[in-house]
């Protein structure tokens, strides 16, 4: 059995923002997802339920968590830290270096 989705709503809602006196207008755009119930694995680690819920949010707040995550890995990469054990694992190097752009873009929109 697969999830399903079965409906998309756009909700959209202007809401207005005080700032040193000036009021800002910004909208914000929602999308929702209404899916299926959720499959799990008998034994696994995820509990049955009902219901499942997923929200995608255009927001530019998600910029600075993507940075962190990007500053993260070239301290660790620029470090080499952890390499040789997924390297152990069968990983080639030149998948960092592809990891790293993908996370450049997810960064930058």
């Amino acid at each position: 059995m697969t999830n399903l989705i079965v409906g998309v709503l756009l909700v959209s809602k202007l809401v207005t923002v005080e700032c040193h006196g000036l009021q800002i207008f910004v909208l914000i755009e929602l999308y929702y997802l209404a899916v299926s119930p959720p499959t799990t694995v008998p034994g696994g680690d995820l509990a049955p339920t009902n219901r499942s819920a997923v929200c995608l949010a255009n927001s530019t707040a998600l910029v600075e968590a993507w940075a962190r995550i990007d500053y993260k890995f070239d301290l660790m990469y620029s470090k080499r830290a952890f390499i040789h054990w997924y390297v152990s694992e069968g990983m080639e190097e030149h998948e960092f270096n592809e990891a790293r752009e993908n996370l450049g873009a997810l960064e930058k929109g």
